[in-house]
């Protein structure tokens, strides 16, 4: 791990769905992203980001995706808010714990390659 970067997300691309199509594409690739490099540091996790074209499925896996971070950020000593897994809330607005989790995923990113914090 330490001889390549972890890729880095962009939180606010969690509301690019208020961005019409070019908004939306942008939070997939995002959340393709988070998935990707949250399989490669915790190879157990599978994240898979496809279930977030699935309604109901995509509430249960953004679940998953916040319990594999908030083991990561336990495991690492971020020292980062945890993200609250609340069903209702990843199903109904899950703009904001996407947003979490991307904010999340760059402090344990930032972590794990020794870097200082961004914007701390």
């Amino acid at each position: 791990m330490a001889d390549q970067k972890l890729p880095r997300t962009t939180p606010i691309a969690a509301f690019g769905i208020f961005f019409c199509c070019i908004g939306v594409i942008w939070t997939i690739l995002e959340y393709m992203k988070l998935c990707d490099a949250v399989n490669r540091v915790k190879p157990d996790a599978k994240l898979q980001f496809f279930w977030m074209f699935v309604p109901i499925l995509s509430a249960l896996k953004l679940s998953d995706t916040i319990k594999a971070l908030n083991a990561l950020n336990s495991q690492y000593a971020v020292g980062a808010a945890e993200v609250p897994d609340n069903i209702v809330l990843n199903l109904f607005f899950a703009m904001y714990p996407m947003y979490l989790c991307f904010d999340v995923w760059n402090k344990i990113a930032d972590k794990m390659e020794g870097a200082a914090p961004a914007n701390q």
